[in-house]
């Protein structure tokens, strides 16, 4: 965990702040680009009050007994649960597994001011199925996910910079702020993929993938956990994509 402004929150006449004016400036930069003086005008309050807040020199100064700060430590609530429709349903419906499935978490119970204020929508739910195939295929699997996260699902902050801060964009990144400051996170609740595979011989099989799912590629400037990239390659609900693959196994 560590002790910098920007991993810090305070409380101050009774509201919770962030310790790192960016987050505010970031908010009236969007807001004054698209117009909407009344709402850039209230962060820019913020930060003009953080200003005194965050300095040192000044009687309003925030000190380190008043601060506290995030941190990735927690206590992850999961559930699962299957049903095997095979020993339910005395059919012949070939050699592929006839199941449902379900998953649910809650990821991080403690709630912390500003960022992490509702867990609930800290809780993804994803449901799914292993559908017989009637021996043309060996495997469908379908799967859907629901995640009301309010922010992006990228490892920025806290695999590059160590702060345990959702990702935070600018102002002035149209991809992630179109109407109101960081709403692609609105349009990215969803999450889906279809499994197809087919042994064509022993041993050589060939699958199919739809999905919607949270890719990430490979990167070359990240040195932290796999060195994927923070952001995912699937920003929208509408986003999606397929690939095909043969496999050789021993």
């Amino acid at each position: 965990m560590r002790e910098v402004p920007a991993n810090a929150y305070f409380s101050r006449h009774g509201t919770d702040y962030y310790a790192d004016a960016s987050y505010y400036k970031a908010q009236k930069d969007f807001y004054a680009g698209a117009g909407d003086s009344v709402r850039a005008a209230s962060y820019q309050s913020i930060v003009d009050s953080l200003s005194h807040w965050l300095n040192p020199s000044d009687p309003a100064y925030v000190t380190d007994a008043e601060r506290n700060y995030y941190t990735p430590a927690g206590t992850i609530l999961m559930a699962r649960a299957s049903l095997d429709l095979k020993k339910l349903i005395k059919v012949d419906l070939g050699n592929a597994p006839f199941k449902l499935f379900t998953e649910a978490a809650i990821l991080g119970w403690k709630d912390y001011p500003v960022f992490y204020e509702d867990k609930w929508k800290r809780a993804p739910v994803m449901v799914g199925a292993h559908l017989p195939t009637f021996n043309l295929l060996d495997q469908i699997t379908v799967q859907f996910e629901y995640f009301n996260s309010p922010w992006a699902n990228n490892t920025y902050n806290l695999g590059a910079q160590n702060v345990a801060i959702p990702y935070i964009p600018s102002g002035s990144e149209p991809l992630f702020s179109k109407n109101q400051y960081n709403d692609i996170t609105k349009h990215d609740d969803y999450a889906w993929v279809l499994l197809l595979r087919k042994e064509l011989y022993p041993h050589l099989n060939l699958s199919a993938q739809f999905a919607r799912d949270h890719m990430r590629t490979v990167g070359t400037n990240w040195f932290y956990g796999g060195r994927l990239e923070p952001s995912e390659v699937l920003y929208r609900n509408s986003n999606w994509y397929m690939m095909a693959q043969l496999g050789w196994s021993l």
